[in-house]
C-alpha cells in the first residue's frame, strides 16, 4: 500500500515539474520542447506499463 502512495506522490511531482519546464522553456528552445515531449511520451508509456504490472501483482 505504501508503494502505491509513493508512486502517486512521485507521479504528481513529475507532472508538476514537467508543466513548469514546459511553461518556462517552450518559448526558449523549440528543439528542447520537442525532445521533452518525446521523453514524456516514453515516460507515460513506461508508467502505464508499470501501473498495469503493479495492478496484476
Amino acid at each position: 500500500m505504501t508503494n502505491t502512495i509513493w508512486m502517486g506522490v512521485l507521479l504528481v511531482l513529475m507532472i508538476l515539474l514537467t508543466k513548469k519546464l514546459k511553461l518556462t522553456y517552450w518559448w526558449l528552445k523549440p528543439v528542447f520542447k520537442k525532445g521533452l515531449n518525446m521523453d514524456m511520451a516514453r515516460l507515460s508509456r513506461g508508467l502505464e506499463l508499470l501501473r498495469k504490472a503493479m495492478g496484476t501483482s
